[in-house]
């Protein structure tokens, strides 16, 4: 006896070709900060990036000048760091001057 075993991925299978893009995640959200944005070309909306590196290299103070300049340009930010104590985010922001 034959069992039909349905594949439970295909109403989630789309042909790229099919997908409709919308204009709004074709722009690239610029941070003003000129060797970020020379280095990553901008940000896109709605995209998730992480930053790895050694401890001490500089990814929390260059995401907080990120995060900072993003909201002065009221662009939503949500900053989410494993490493670093909230505390200790907030005495960075203080010492680089962030609103």
């Amino acid at each position: 006896m034959m069992t039909n075993i349905r594949n439970p991925y295909k109403k989630t299978m789309v042909n790229l070709h099919e997908i409709s893009v919308p204009d709004k995640m074709r722009e690239k959200y610029i941070t003003g900060i000129k060797y970020i944005d020379e280095a990553l070309g901008g940000f896109t909306p709605g995209t998730v990036g992480i930053f790895t590196g050694a401890a001490g290299a500089g990814k929390t103070t260059m995401m907080l000048e990120v995060a900072n300049s993003f909201g002065e340009q009221d662009i939503v930010v949500a900053f989410n760091s494993t490493e670093e104590d909230v505390r200790q985010l907030k005495l960075t922001a203080d010492r680089l001057g962030l609103d």
